[in-house]
C-alpha cells in the first residue's frame, strides 16, 4: 500500500471518486431532474479526464509530477494542515492511549472506483481495523467553530458536511464502525478535539446511490471521449 501523498498514491487514485472529494457529489443541483450541482459535475468530468489518460504519461514519474502540478490547488492553509498531521496523530495517541497505524488508499471492496485515504487506522487486540482517523488542522476560529458546534455525527453534518461524507466514506471502505474527527491547533492551550463518528447505514446507503450515480456519468462521459478518437 503506497504511503500518502506519494506518486503511487496518487496513481492509485487516479480517476477514483475518493473520500475527501465525495461531499461535492453529495450535494444536489438546483430542481428535481439535477442530482449534481455544477461543482459535483466538474468532478464527475475530471474523474472521466483522469480514466483516459495516457497511461505511458502516468506511469512516468517526470511527466504524471507535471500533471499533479498543474492540477494542485493546495494552499498554504491546507499545507501547514497537513504538516501539523502528524503532531496531531501523537498527540492523540497520548490522550487516548489509542495507537494509530499509517495506510494508504483503501478500495471499496463492492466498488472499484471509490477509494478514501484516513489519516490513520486502529486495530484492536486480534490485529483487525477497528476504527478511523481523521485529523484536521484548521485555524484557531474555525477549531474554536468545531469545539463549539460538533459533539457527534449529527452536528458534523451540519457544520460541515464534505467532512462528515468523508468520515462516512473512510469507515466504508476500512469496514469499521467508527472514525475519531480529530482537531488540532498548537497555539490553543488544549490544543485537540476529539468526536467519534458512529457509522450510519442510511448514509452508507445514500453513498452508495450517488456514487453509483456518478460513476454512471463517468462511464457515459468516457464513451463520448474515445468514440471522437475514432
Amino acid at each position: 500500500m503506497a504511503v500518502q501523498r506519494s506518486l503511487e498514491w496518487f496513481r492509485e487514485r487516479l480517476g477514483s471518486i475518493t473520500g475527501s472529494k465525495l461531499g461535492v457529489l453529495m450535494k444536489s443541483g438546483k430542481g428535481k431532474e439535477k442530482p449534481f450541482s455544477e461543482t459535483g459535475l466538474s468532478y464527475i468530468r475530471q474523474l472521466a479526464a483522469e480514466r483516459t489518460m495516457n497511461h505511458k504519461l502516468v506511469n512516468d514519474d517526470m511527466f504524471f509530477q507535471m500533471y499533479l502540478d498543474q492540477t494542485d490547488i493546495t494552499t498554504k492553509r491546507m499545507a501547514w494542515g497537513t504538516d501539523n498531521e502528524e503532531n496531531a496523530r501523537l498527540l492523540y495517541t497520548l490522550k487516548t492511549g489509542i495507537k494509530v497505524s499509517d495506510t494508504g488508499s483503501v478500495r471499496y471492496k463492492r466498488m472499484k472506483w471509490f477509494s478514501a485515504s484516513p489519516d490513520g487506522i486502529i486495530k484492536d487486540v486480534s490485529g483487525n481495523t477497528a476504527g478511523c482517523v481523521e485529523i484536521k488542522c484548521p485555524s484557531q476560529e474555525t477549531f474554536v467553530k468545531y469545539v463549539r458546534t460538533v459533539w457527534n455525527a449529527r452536528t458534523l453534518l451540519n457544520s460541515n458536511p464534505d467532512y462528515y461524507w468523508q468520515c462516512m466514506a473512510e469507515m466504508m471502505c476500512t469496514n469499521t464502525k467508527w472514525c475519531d474527527f480529530v482537531v488540532y491547533n498548537p497555539f490553543q492551550e488544549n490544543p485537540i478535539y476529539i468526536v467519534r463518528i458512529n457509522f450510519n447505514d442510511n448514509a452508507a446507503k445514500s453513498i452508495l446511490d450517488k456514487v453509483t450515480l456518478a460513476n454512471k456519468e463517468i462511464r457515459k462521459t468516457v464513451t463520448a471521449i474515445k468514440r471522437k478518437r475514432k
